[in-house]
């Protein structure tokens, strides 16, 4: 049964999707890798079911990121009668009070590697990778390629790999530790990584969570990304704000590799080998020093000032979260 649902989940027919405030895209965009973690699965085969049992909706989305699928969705909601509250940012936009306690060893440990990178290679210098503690690619040498051209070009990186699936080999790791400018973690304090000045760009798969935290502190992406939401939001990051990079020839399996619609006819699409993946690194870098780098940079700047005043007096979160008490909580009592 779990198999059958599964491919009807994964069925395709190369149909052209329209989503508010986003470009078009192919329905196969939904699966850019061969993987078999769907976390989202429930909510988008019977999500909408929800909305037509549940007297309102509160929703982590904000206008700041995606205004078009908000307007859509209050007038969605609206048409059915019930109410629905933007609340996100998600992500804490005060300053975090983890700056403020004793820090442990671990974060001791990488608040020292980063002050150091800092002192010595510049703010904005260092490069972040981390795919969460449960989704990893499926061709790992594409990601150890990534890292041999970091430690080539003398480019500090941390490297997280929290998930329960990587299996980093003893070689990687001591290419790693052959460097004082690479660091490998088996977990990071993401939060603490973020905000330093030192941290110039995040590598991610594009979870929600790290979309947020990243822009949150004004951090740029550079996405991977696996399943679930995480190749919307790439659309997001690379196409509607122009806040990252996405990664292209990592792509795995017979979706993955099909081409997208936002690639032109004359791109040359369809290599995916390693010793690909590690040139389109190699342009990548070149990028993030050009002027298109520093427009994805004053685009994040511009959002993370949007983001800020989210829940600040007149702030669109605050509102929202005022207006769901008044009209939903004392307004019953």
């Amino acid at each position: 049964m779990t198999s059958l649902v599964y491919q009807l989940y994964t069925s395709t027919t190369g149909e052209i999707v329209h989503m508010p405030g986003f470009p078009a895209w192919y329905d196969y965009q939904w699966f850019t890798q061969d993987q078999k973690v769907e976390m989202g699965m429930p909510m988008r085969v019977s999500g909408w079911k929800f909305f037509e049992a549940v007297d309102g909706a509160l929703s982590s989305a904000t206008s700041v990121l995606e205004e078009g699928l908000t307007i859509s969705m209050k007038e969605y909601m609206n048409g059915l009668g019930k109410p629905f509250f933007c609340v996100g940012f998600a992500a804490a936009t005060t300053p975090s009070s983890e700056s403020d306690r004793p820090k442990n060893e671990l974060e001791l440990r990488v608040d020292t590697f980063l002050t150091k990178m800092e002192e010595k290679f510049g703010s904005g210098s260092v490069i972040y990778i981390a795919f969460g503690t449960i989704w990893w690619p499926l061709e790992p040498p594409k990601l150890y390629a990534l890292i041999d051209e970091l430690i080539a070009n003398q480019i500090p990186f941390i490297f997280a790999h929290s998930s329960y699936r990587a299996n980093v080999s003893e070689d990687v790791s001591a290419r790693i530790s052959a460097v004082e400018f690479g660091l490998a973690l088996n977990w990071a304090p993401q939060d603490l990584i973020l905000r330093h000045r030192a941290t110039g760009w995040f590598v991610t798969h594009g979870g929600w969570n790290s979309v947020q935290e990243s822009l949150r502190y004004g951090v740029p992406l550079i996405v991977w990304p696996l399943g679930a939401d995480q190749p919307i939001n790439a659309i997001l990051v690379t196409l509607v704000h122009r806040v990252g990079f996405e990664l292209m020839t990592v792509r795995t399996g017979e979706k993955g590799r099909m081409k997208p619609y936002t690639i032109s006819e004359q791109c040359d699409w369809g290599k995916f080998t390693v010793e690909d993946s590690r040139n389109e690194v190699n342009m990548l870098l070149g990028k993030m020093k050009s002027e298109e780098g520093r427009e994805v940079r004053r685009n994040v700047e511009r959002i993370k000032r949007e983001i800020a005043g989210l829940w600040a007096d007149g702030g669109e979160a605050r509102g929202e979260l005022e207006k769901f008490f008044v009209d939903c909580i004392y307004s019953r009592d």
